[in-house]
């Protein structure tokens, strides 16, 4: 947190509902770090900072207006593509959207600094000369921002979603906090202490989210706990195994979790609940065959003639739910009790429908 409390002043125009979204639950972090943000009604001489929706009606004109003019406010501007600034008197920021959560937050970081060190100057060294000639014509860094410096501040790092059942799992082993971004889809949290995925949408949307494997340059945010609560406030929670096993089958790379290798014989513990779980035709086959006994991946493809891809998914989702045992290599048959006679009934339902036997 800063030593001491301090105020921005900020002048909004043309945000979208769900970018004022972003922008409040920016102000609430911000505030735990005793930095409070003040709405300004109008861009007087009061307000440090105005921020722009160069995208909407109303901005464009209030930014034509403003960027013919020597003004005092710093501008960060928000839109698809960055405006042509060739004629403007003015060096503003610039987001592209959708707008994030802590894009926004290490740019207002950032300012509030710069702004402090403005109204404070003696307490900051001296530019040197050759710094000094242009430190006031760049627009803030803010992507060059190193997060991870700050003890209350969160760090980044990108993946693509083929890693994403590493990164649930290393959530759950660590009880970390995390924030998952990708610029085609809505954010989303995981809170590994309590095993949750929380999201602005119902657990089916969520899980097409995971299971996009077609998606790339997810970035992953590690969150403080005090962070975590305010970005998830009224987030829908899900179980974290439920967004495990989706992941898992989401994963196309055809590798066993670190945990597992193709000749250590597995077998199944239980049912995975497939009445509420999506499966493949595939996976009644591979759930039958090791209720009955242990095998090796290699057996379990090469005998049952399956898919060794679709047999590597299914395998990792349910040893990532706890249902998948590893054996030692000598054990040859062991039964899975079903105890449920409604679920053991359904399953050969969809199983005599799939023309599958058990």
């Amino acid at each position: 947190m800063s030593a001491s409390a301090s105020t921005l002043i900020v002048y909004v125009v043309g945000l979208s509902s769900t970018e004022a979204a972003v922008f409040a639950a920016v102000s609430r972090i911000l505030r735990l770090q005793n930095i409070q943000i003040k709405v300004s009604e109008k861009p007087d001489n009061s307000c440090q900072l105005i921020i722009i929706h160069v995208d909407s009606e109303r901005g464009k004109a209030i930014f034509d207006k403003l960027k013919s003019q020597e003004i005092r406010q710093h501008v960060l501007l928000l839109g698809d593509k960055k405006p042509d600034l060739s004629e403007a008197k003015m060096a503003p920021s610039f987001l592209q959207k959708p707008l994030r959560v802590q894009e926004l937050l290490e740019c207002l970081e950032n300012l509030n600094k710069k702004f402090n060190h403005q109204s404070n100057p003696s307490s900051t060294p001296k530019p040197s000369a050759a710094t000094s000639q242009t430190s006031d014509k760049k627009p803030v860094p803010v992507t060059q921002t190193k997060v991870a410096e700050s003890p209350t501040a969160d760090s980044q790092n990108t993946f693509n979603s083929m890693e994403l059942l590493s990164i649930l799992l290393s959530a759950r082993q660590e009880g970390a906090f995390y924030q998952i971004t990708n610029k085609y889809h809505s954010n989303f949290w995981v809170n590994g202490a309590k095993q949750e995925v929380l999201s602005s949408h119902g657990a089916e949307e969520l899980f097409k989210l995971i299971g996009d494997h077609h998606a790339s340059g997810y970035i992953i945010s590690s969150l403080s706990f005090e962070n975590f609560k305010v970005l998830t406030e009224n987030k829908i929670s899900v179980k974290l195994n439920d967004a495990l096993w989706y992941a898992a089958l989401a994963d196309k790379r055809g590798e066993l979790v670190a945990e597992l290798d193709e000749n250590t014989p597995v077998k199944l513990t239980s049912w995975p609940n497939m009445t509420r779980l999506s499966f493949d035709p595939s996976h009644i086959r591979i759930a039958a065959v090791l209720s009955r006994q242990a095998e090796t991946l290699n057996d379990l493809v090469s005998k049952n003639k399956l898919s060794r891809l679709d047999t590597v998914c299914f395998l990792n989702a349910a040893y990532s739910i706890h249902l998948l045992e590893k054996q030692d290599k000598t054990t040859t048959s062991v039964d899975v009790k079903v105890t449920d006679t409604k679920k053991s009934g359904l399953l050969h339902k969809i199983a005599n429908h799939l023309n599958i036997k058990l």
